[in-house]
């Protein structure tokens, strides 16, 4: 199955799961300083997932050590984990404006 195949049907597991919000979307589409977990993904399997960085300007860093990401994600999606600095945890929004 390539690549494509493999994520719509990720994706589609994770919808009929009720988890909609925890699928991947593709690198380019994420907003700047939201906690999301980040991962390599080539032909529809998980290479490497990060623990829950944000982007800022110039790349990613890790949320607990405010390290550098030193690899290229292919994929982001929200994390699980409480934000610290938002009540209530998690993301505002997915992707888009926050209307």
């Amino acid at each position: 199955m390539n690549f494509f195949l493999r994520l719509i049907d990720h994706n589609v597991d994770a919808a009929n799961s009720g988890s909609f919000s925890r699928m991947w979307h593709p690198i380019g589409t994420e907003d700047y300083d939201e906690q999301l977990e980040l991962a390599v993904i080539v032909d529809g399997v998980v290479q490497w997932h990060s623990a829950p960085c944000r982007r800022v300007i110039g790349g990613w860093v890790r949320c607990d050590t405010h390290e550098y990401v030193t690899r290229m994600p292919t994929h982001w999606r929200p994390s699980a984990q409480p934000h610290p600095l938002r009540p209530g945890g998690g993301p505002a929004r997915v992707g888009g404006d926050a209307s």
